[in-house]
């Protein structure tokens, strides 16, 4: 493979390679500051507020993830 197929050695960019090195470090991120709250064995719901603007959902862990906008414009938003 020449070059000009290689993107991961392109001027500016990280290429494939780079964008799953990044996806890994931000699940590991992720990962590091949820630890808190799986460790916690209570029966108080989980909740995680981000700046984010996706729709609000369950992880795999059962924690309620929400975007800043909805935790305070939606009164309903914590009885999902």
């Amino acid at each position: 493979m020449g070059d000009c197929c290689d993107f991961s050695t392109a001027p500016g960019g990280h290429g494939p390679r780079g964008a799953v090195l990044l996806r890994k470090a931000v699940l590991l991120l992720q990962r590091v500051e949820l630890r808190h709250l799986l460790l916690a064995e209570d029966s108080f719901k989980k909740v995680v507020v981000s700046r984010s603007y996706g729709k609000s959902w369950i992880d795999d862990n059962g924690i309620l993830r929400l975007g800043l906008m909805d935790f305070l414009l939606d009164e309903d938003s914590l009885d999902r």
